[in-house]
């Protein structure tokens, strides 16, 4: 990606783990870490950051007045136990009530599945450190209105006795 001087980003992580199941999951960072950083100005009106995390509601929000270009990148880690049952991790993004009035909408596919394999977390009992992962993000009204979050779950469970994890999330915005 050809970024320019001195882009405006938005950094945010999740240190604490977060047991995975086949259940959409709602992705909380509310981490503490020396590399996160906003450097987004503020709206001039409201005082409020252009794009932030609100983790009162834990989405991401946006004041930009007009419809733009973001590129998001996620950097996830995860760990599992058992090994013998092939589990990928899932995700997506929520835009809640962007369809209408309690009704979500979801990208990266939105006109299909609405979701995307990650990678396979069950390849090895040691932490995977999985490829970073670019989704290109158009933001329009209904995202400023309502905000984004990110979900992820397994494709399937790892029997009885198996269990996944993720182990760090990190989300970064530009």
């Amino acid at each position: 990606m050809n970024n320019a001087i001195n882009e405006p980003r938005l950094r945010i992580n999740r240190t604490a783990s977060l047991s995975l199941s086949t259940t959409w999951q709602d992705v909380v960072f509310n981490g503490t870490s020396s590399y996160n950083i906003n450097t987004y100005g503020k709206e001039p009106v409201t005082g409020n950051p252009m794009v932030y995390y609100d983790s009162a509601t834990n989405l991401i929000r946006f004041y930009e007045q007009y419809d733009k270009n973001f590129n998001i990148t996620l950097y996830l880690s995860t760990i599992a136990t058992l090994i013998s049952t092939r589990a990928t991790l899932q995700y997506r993004f929520v835009i809640p009530n962007g369809i209408s009035a309690g009704v979500d909408s979801y990208f990266p596919f939105p006109d299909s599945n609405s979701w995307a394999d990650i990678g396979e977390v069950t390849i090895t009992a040691l932490q995977i450190n999985h490829a970073a992962e670019s989704i290109p993000l158009y933001l329009t009204n209904t995202i400023r209105t309502n905000g984004i979050k990110l979900q992820l779950r397994l494709s399937n469970s790892l029997i009885t006795l198996g269990t996944a994890s993720l182990t760090t999330a990190i989300l970064l915005i530009q």
